[in-house]
């Protein structure tokens, strides 16, 4: 007796990638992002410097696998003022899912507003420079854009538990 049942399929083998290969994907990424980063700080500070912002301060706390922006402070000559609700262009690397197995990044354009653009940076570069930040004892900090010299600022402090252990004999 025959029985309707589908051929098998051969698995399609996943493409391989040699070690060499990945790590020059992550160095063209890694100064793809650097220039990104540039260009993106390059906007942000124009449309600060055209609201008449001449500092923001960004407060961050992190603890127990949680971490957040506690406070975000626009400054004009010390005085806080609101930050506009306009939006500027911010570009960023993704992975392009167009093709299946496929490694290809692209760059994709978004519209963020001033505070969504400096956050998206504060989180970066937290990211980037104090991986896990906020985990276990975490970490707590401040972010300082000083627009006129176009320099932002981490001032950062890192949790951690100690003890001292010692035993005697008498």
């Amino acid at each position: 007796m025959m029985t309707n049942q589908p051929d098998p399929v051969a698995p399609v083998a996943a493409p391989q990638q040699s070690a060499a290969d990945i790590m020059t994907a992550l160095a063209e990424a890694s100064a793809i992002n650097k220039d990104l980063f540039a260009r993106n700080k390059e906007v942000l500070f124009a449309a600060l410097a055209s609201a008449g912002i001449d500092t923001v301060n960004v407060e961050f706390d992190g603890q127990g696998d949680s971490g957040q922006i506690s406070s975000l402070v626009a400054l004009n000559h010390g005085t806080d003022i609101a930050l506009p609700a306009q939006k500027i262009d911010f570009s960023e690397l993704v992975e392009d899912k167009t093709s299946r197995g496929s490694n290809n990044t692209r760059t994709e354009r978004r519209s963020l507003t001033l505070q969504d653009a400096i956050e998206e940076m504060v989180y970066a570069k937290l990211s980037e420079s104090h991986g896990g930040w906020e985990n276990d004892d975490g970490a707590f900090g401040t972010f300082v854009f000083t627009v006129a010299e176009q320099i932002i600022k981490l001032e950062y402090n890192e949790r951690y538990t100690s003890y001292e252990y010692s035993t005697h004999e008498f």
